[in-house]
């Protein structure tokens, strides 16, 4: 089965999980063939941009407001930029577009082609910005991202809390959970290359965006034990820039926080192996790759339990960290107390929850995903009709794929 997948993400020093859940798929032994086409979403933002002022000897960064209008045309004017050569796709049998960034360009392609589309939605912007940041409006984008759903024949997501909240849209939708290469994070050893920092301190790590949703805030406003060190692993891009700023003065005035910058591939899991914790106290986490990350290198995992982590995370391999930077440095301080035997015995319990999240796993559910959608495209084409009516009962494959395939 050949498939375009169409993303904002790249699978080589990708930016987000996004990147990583389509290369996990891609190495997975599965009768699937992907084929990628990237769509630049990263087309300048007028709303991103800042001003460093001096006020008293002291500078101040500055923000555009957001505008609903200029993403949504930025968003549209980067997918019809990204348009491919058709006729170098005539083997595809489906195409899987990401996010409202490449939804419009996916359904495009589809229809040109001839085969059904699939739409991924990772991360809602308009989730996030409404419910998360209490941005109201958001009109033109919300717009956008509904026309993405309503136009795609199946629709994933990766909780259930997205399902639940999208289901209007467009009914025949599933849940899709992602994966990790498990052995071959065993295989690869700690890093030799010395970290910056105290040798005998307890050493904490973030590796993410540096973005308002991971809630950067609220760790920077956190308090460190003593004896720990904070380290952060990431970059600037699809993040925040006003937020990346202030998080650069941040680091300069804490000398026991340290940033490594962007770190990828087997060099990132040496790193991580040289941690003792990672914590991911996001305010907003459609899944959180980054959980089965910390647990496959052997760190101890203090997580916010937020949006979908709290769908298959519990309390045996992560401590809850909540969001505010008084649950935060609660949280960091019971981990800085825990015993050894405590710690083994919370990694041990890691390494057990870590055996079903294969992307064996996750490749099998995609292909049955998209075996049913070809199927079933197949009939409404035979009918003459284009998308999918919408069903007035729950799609129960959604159940029924992840207890057969997820729970074994």
């Amino acid at each position: 089965m050949n498939v375009l997948l169409i993303s904002p993400d790249t699978t080589e020093n990708p930016f987000g999980g996004m990147g990583v859940q389509m290369k996990g798929l891609q190495q997975a032994d599965s009768p699937i063939n992907f084929k990628f086409h990237y769509c630049d979403s990263a087309t300048f933002n007028e709303q991103d941009s800042i001003k460093t002022i001096n006020i008293k000897g002291k500078n101040c960064h500055m923000q555009a407001p957001y505008d609903d209008k200029i993403r949504t045309i930025n968003s549209l004017y980067s997918q019809l930029l990204s348009i491919p050569d058709i006729s170098k796709l005539k083997d595809i049998d489906i195409v899987n577009s990401f996010d409202a960034s490449t939804g419009i360009l996916g359904a495009a392609i589809a229809k040109a082609l001839g085969v059904p589309h699939v739409f991924t939605l990772q991360l809602s912007n308009i989730f996030l910005l409404r419910d998360i940041f209490k941005i109201k409006g958001l009109d033109y984008y919300k717009r956008l991202e509904i026309k993405c759903l309503q136009h795609a024949h199946a629709i994933v997501h990766g909780s259930m809390e997205y399902a639940k909240e999208f289901y209007p849209f467009n009914s025949n939708i599933y849940t899709l959970r992602c994966g990790i290469d498990f052995d071959y994070w065993k295989s690869i050893h700690t890093s030799r290359k010395k970290l910056p920092g105290r040798k005998n301190a307890k050493k904490l790590c973030y590796i993410g965006r540096i973005a308002g949703m991971k809630n950067i805030h609220g760790l920077m406003n956190s308090k460190l034990p003593d004896d720990v060190d904070l380290y952060f692993i990431g970059h600037d891009r699809a993040g925040n820039q006003f937020l990346y700023e202030q998080f650069k003065d941040f680091v300069k005035i804490n000398k026991n926080v340290h940033f490594l910058g962007p770190i990828y591939g087997d060099e990132k899991i040496k790193t991580l192996k040289k941690m003792d914790a990672v914590i991911v106290p996001s305010l907003h986490e459609p899944f959180g790759i980054v959980t089965l990350e910390a647990l496959a290198s052997n760190n101890i995992l203090l997580s916010s339990f937020k949006s979908g982590m709290g769908e298959y995370l519990n309390e045996d391999v992560a401590i809850n960290c909540g969001t505010t930077p008084e649950e935060i440095s609660k949280a960091i301080l019971k981990w800085s107390k825990m015993s050894k035997k405590q710690i083994n015995n919370q990694i041990k319990k890691g390494h057990q929850f870590l055996k079903p999240f294969t992307w064996e796993n996750s490749a099998k559910v995609l292909y049955e995903i998209y075996k049913r959608t070809i199927k079933q495209y197949n009939k409404l084409k035979e009918k003459n009709l284009e998308i999918v009516p919408s069903a007035s009962t729950y799609n129960t494959l959604t159940k029924f794929l992840n207890s057969k395939t997820i729970n074994k």
